[in-house]
């Protein structure tokens, strides 16, 4: 949904609560007529063959399992402390989502090393360096549920992609390049929210390396605890 018809819906139903003297504990229910939208984005929230539309199955829905503010406001979409955040997918079987990452150095054209995969209990694996001689040349990391693809696309200074679970394509699979930016929170996040040059939506933090034709990259990204997303 666009920000508009977001900000829009909103104000209807900020109508509904005023004009109808609502308060405290009041609640009423919201049915949304989609037969106006584009059909093509809506694919599992269709009424057949549940009259109300099965809109969990598309695994994009997402709620809250634990938050210990009683205000209830997240530190972050992913908090990498990871005592806020855990969410599960609406009406599937698939367990909590997790805050995976990966740190590494490039340095020059080729060459990834020093790498450090972490998974949500902040548990490190240090798979060995990969070199990548060419454009599109890939790498599988393995230490987590799933292996993570590392693709080159260019001489050093260029983005790196990323795929992970690239075999298994389910509910796992998330692909992104390191300067991509999303909702949620990066690793820019914490200390360096004080940083100017702090880009805390990048999914990637790339800076200069202490030596000469070197950058470290740090990257977090959405995994499971199961390599099926299952309990």
């Amino acid at each position: 949904m666009v920000a508009d018809e977001n900000q829009d819906i909103g104000r209807k139903l900020g109508r509904i609560v005023t004009s109808n003297g609502m308060v405290r504990d009041d609640f009423f229910d919201v049915d949304f007529d989609i037969t106006g939208a584009d059909q093509s984005k809506l694919a599992f929230c269709q009424p057949n063959p549940n009259p109300r539309g099965v809109c969990g199955s598309d695994g994009l829905q997402f709620e809250l399992m634990e938050k210990t503010f009683a205000t209830g406001k997240l530190s972050s979409y992913y908090n990498r402390n990871g005592d806020d955040n855990k969410y599960i997918l609406t009406d599937t079987v698939y367990a909590e989502l997790y805050q995976c990452s990966v740190r590494f150095t490039r340095d020059g054209d080729a060459t990834i090393k020093d790498i450090k995969l972490s998974d949500w209990e902040n548990k490190d694996s240090s798979p060995a360096q990969c070199n990548l001689p060419n454009n599109n040349d890939t790498c599988d990391l393995q230490g987590l549920p799933n292996d993570l693809r590392v693709k080159r696309t260019g001489n050093f200074g260029t983005k790196l992609e990323f795929e992970y679970s690239p075999v298994q394509k389910g509910v796992n699979y998330f692909d992104w390049d390191s300067d991509m930016k999303g909702n949620g929170r990066g690793p820019w996040t914490g200390n360096d929210d004080n940083d100017p040059t702090a880009q805390p939506t990048r999914f990637c933090k790339v800076v200069d390396g202490s030596a000469p034709s070197t950058q470290s990259f740090e990257c977090w990204f959405p995994c499971y605890k199961n390599a099926d997303g299952k309990p």
